[in-house]
Parts: C-alpha cells; structure tokens; sequence
C-alpha cells in the first residue's frame, strides 16, 4: 500500500489499506494512511473518519507520545520530522491545539514567517492559552517587524514561562526594536542570569 501511496496511485493504495484496516482494526498505522490516501483522491470526509479511527484506535496514549517527540524534534532542530509529527497530530487531533502549534513553531524556525503567523492564530484559534503558539507568533511577528503585536505574544510568553532565558531575550530583542532599550536591557540581564551560556543576550549588552 505504502509504494502505491507514493507512486501516487491512490485507488490502488487505498484498497489495499481497507483491506487492511478491516484485517487489523486496531493498529492505528492502518487507518493513518488510508487517511492520507483518501485525502490524495480529494475524499475529505473519508479521510477526516480514517483518521479519527486512528486517534480511536492509538488512544491518548498516541496523542501524548506525539506531542512529546514533537517537542524533542524541535529541540533538535530537526524540522522535517517536527512538521510531520504537527501536521499528523492536526489530522489526529483537530480540536486540539497542539498540531497547528508545532507547525507553527517549525515554519518560525525555517525563517517562512507568515507560514507561521497563519499556523499559529490556527491554534490560538483552539487554544487562546498555547504558549508554543504565542512563542512562534513572536518569533515570526518579530521577523517581520510587527514588533507591537510580536510584545504582546512575548510578553505572555514570559508571563507563563519567567525562568526561559530565551524568552527574556526574544522580549528584550522586541523591545529594543519599539525603542525601550531600559527596559530591553533588564529582559537581555534577566535572561543572562537565568542562562549565563545563552550568547545572544551578553552581546546585545556588551559584555
């Protein structure tokens, strides 16, 4: 099923996955893909009731394992890996936030700003509280000098998260571009203090 998928023949794939799915109904893979398949023949719906048999057949658990390797993938710096693992966690979880958060966060960090900007208010639209949402969205409104909008996402940022020496530099660096270099300077010592190896602050006061 998985060469017919991708040699982009999708009626083929997506007979061999029923198949399958009704051979194995509780292996989660299975419905995935014949969600992918149907939505490659255009077969929306088909696609949103495979899915939702994957998210029912892997549980919570599924959900959780996602989100947790997605956040290791970013953290690595391996993009490709985390937009799959965002994109398939908003195919499996649509009402959730999460999916639309990562993405979001991997295009800001591949430099494809309004890419992020659009995943973002995707997932603040789910979640007005995700703070992976409101981290991208200052990153990316920041790279695209909206820096008024880019502080208030930092700012709540560093509400929820006061010891992430990132953030405090990345509301520093805002602040600095709107022309507040005192209190730009207190967020880049707050963020030295929190992380004295965190170069970027250190430099931006001279140290």
């Amino acid at each position: 099923a998985q060469i017919h998928f991708m040699a982009g023949r999708a009626g083929e794939a997506r007979a061999q996955l029923e198949w399958l799915v009704a051979r194995y109904p509780r292996a989660w893979g299975y419905h995935y893909r014949l969600g992918e398949a149907h939505e490659k023949a255009g077969a929306s719906a088909d696609a949103r009731t495979s899915y939702e048999a994957a998210a029912k057949a892997g549980g919570e658990e599924l959900i959780t394992g996602h989100v947790t390797e997605a956040r290791q993938a970013l953290s690595r710096g391996n993009l490709e890996l985390a937009f799959d693992l965002g994109w398939r966690l908003a195919r499996l979880a649509p009402a959730r936030a999460e999916g639309h958060a990562f993405v979001c966060l991997a295009y800001a960090r591949a430099r494809q700003h309004a890419n992020a900007v659009e995943s973002c208010r995707q997932a603040l639209a789910l979640d007005a509280d995700s703070e992976d949402a409101h981290r991208g969205l200052a990153i990316a409104l920041r790279a695209l000098d909206q820096n008024a909008e880019a502080r208030t996402h930092a700012e709540l940022v560093v509400r929820k998260s006061p010891r992430d020496a990132e953030a405090h530099y990345r509301l520093g660096d805002i602040l600095a571009a709107l022309g507040e270099m005192a209190p730009a300077a207190a967020e880049f010592r707050e963020s030295t203090k929190l992380d004295p190896t965190l170069p970027e602050p250190r430099l931006r006061l001279g140290d």
